[in-house]
């Protein structure tokens, strides 16, 4: 059940902007039910907490006036494969850009706390490799 929490899941979080790192690091302590939720101030450290942590969530703050967010992203995920990436910006280009180079999802600076935390929950899931959705049956043999 969601409103459980997600037992032994982390959220890596990084903004190359340190208040933006922090407001999204409190907002995912409030909302999402982490039994972790870690603060990378730069890509080397996000890197680095990823590969050192299980059922991992990398939260990405994106600003349009700091280029170096979309190149984390891209790095992450080449770097870190598999990882659920999410990505935290106030506009649907720098989203866009972030799902096209492989982001799991994007979240928007003013979403609604219940959005936030079936979002970063659900990609936790998908993280440790559950099932979001039910598996389609089998189709039977014809009679």
């Amino acid at each position: 059940m969601l409103d459980e929490g997600v037992a032994g899941a982390t959220c890596v979080v990084h903004d190359e902007r340190p208040q933006s790192r922090r407001r999204l690091t409190l907002l995912l302590r409030e909302v999402a039910g982490h039994d972790a939720v870690v603060e990378a101030e730069d890509v080397d450290d996000l890197l680095a907490c990823l590969g050192t942590t299980r059922r991992v969530v990398a939260v990405l703050g994106l600003a349009e006036t700091e280029p170096t967010g979309l190149a984390a992203v891209r790095r992450d995920l080449a770097e870190a494969p598999g990882t659920a990436v999410l990505v935290a910006g106030s506009t649907e280009a720098s989203g866009q850009q972030a799902l096209a180079a492989g982001a799991a999802g994007f979240l928007r600076w003013d979403a609604p706390r219940t959005m936030i935390r079936t979002l970063v929950r659900s990609l936790s899931c998908a993280a440790a490799g559950d099932d979001l959705l039910p598996r389609a049956a089998a189709p039977s043999a014809p009679v």
